[in-house]
């Protein structure tokens, strides 16, 4: 298994209408101090100037621009691109923000006129690139004494610590084989109760397959004790029991979309480890910074709700 998603993976979670990344979080955008940190950001910025948002996902952060906008009768001119598909976004309208949206497009390479933005904004979306890359990139389209702000994955992020949980958890659940085992028990339960021939061997399998998945689902609960979150253990634990509820293909279909959305939930949380600033990246992009003209004015964690939530930088091309 890949240990990353691909661009397909990541347009088909965008596809389902999340704002975030952060399922159960955000649901109707970022509030709080995440948007009051932005706010902030975008109280700075000029009519009419131009804002690329890099990693918009399904524009969280172009959202708050638009209200913003509303808010102050200002008027923006605004880019969002990403790795993934996000061609839907395209049939969007804001009645004070003009967009463009650049779908499977990469922050390495943006294919964007030179020195034509403003500000470059991201959440959660630039740590994501290869930092040798995509800093001479931003350095390219950035115009001079334009500034980029940065809310970054960092190693005493709380989210981080979380998806490092999470990952134990959906990890867990995966390799105890218990999708496998309900696969496998499954149509054998069938032609027992459609009163087809059965003989003695298929009901002696039966039997050791039940007792076999009863003691992977009652592993997996005891391990769940293990955590203070134990939603995911207990969705996973009721999605195979309404496998046996169900009648026909549904049953198969929905054990195949359990392993599907566990094993790109796992990606995500490995994404996410992978695209923590740690001290190594953030020297290197520190150098990346000074070798490309780029100036840090600010650099400190962030936190939302008491608790750390990533790095935010702000910085200037000189």
């Amino acid at each position: 298994m890949s240990k990353k998603l691909n661009a397909n993976q990541w347009s088909q979670y965008w596809s389902k209408g999340s704002l975030t990344t952060f399922v159960g979080n955000f649901d109707r955008g970022y509030d709080g101090d995440l948007k009051n940190f932005w706010i902030s950001i975008f109280e700075r910025f000029v009519v009419d100037e131009r804002v690329l948002d890099l990693g918009t996902g399904n524009g969280a952060l172009i959202e708050l621009i638009a209200t913003f906008a509303e808010d102050t009768r200002k008027t923006f001119m605004v880019t969002g691109l990403d790795y993934a598909d996000i061609e839907h976004l395209k049939d969007k309208t804001y009645s004070r923000i003009s967009t463009k949206f650049y779908p499977n497009t990469c922050i390495e390479n943006t294919g964007l006129e030179a020195n034509s933005y403003d500000h470059i904004i991201s959440q959660f979306g630039f740590e994501y690139s290869d930092l040798e890359k995509s800093i001479p990139e931003i350095a390219r389209i950035l115009r001079s004494k334009g500034t980029l702000t940065l809310v970054m994955h960092s190693l005493d992020s709380s989210l981080i610590s979380e998806s490092a949980e999470h990952l134990k958890q959906v990890n867990y659940c995966l390799d105890s084989k218990s999708i496998e085992c309900s696969k496998e028990l499954l149509p054998i339960i069938e032609r027992i109760k459609s009163n087809q021939r059965v003989d003695a061997k298929d009901r002696e399998l039966a039997e050791q397959l039940r007792t076999n998945l009863n003691s992977k689902i009652s592993d997996i609960l005891e391990y769940a004790n293990k955590f203070k979150d134990q939603e995911f253990f207990r969705e996973f634990v009721d999605q195979l029991s309404k496998a046996f509820r169900l009648e026909g293909k549904d049953k198969y279909s929905l054990l195949d979309t359990l392993k599907d959305t566990s094993i790109q939930y796992a990606l995500r949380m490995q994404d996410m480890q992978s695209a923590c600033m740690t001290n190594e990246r953030l020297e290197l992009l520190s150098s990346l910074f000074e070798e490309h003209f780029i100036q840090v004015k600010k650099q400190e964690k962030f936190f939302y709700k008491k608790k750390c939530y990533g790095l935010a930088l702000q910085a200037i091309k000189k």
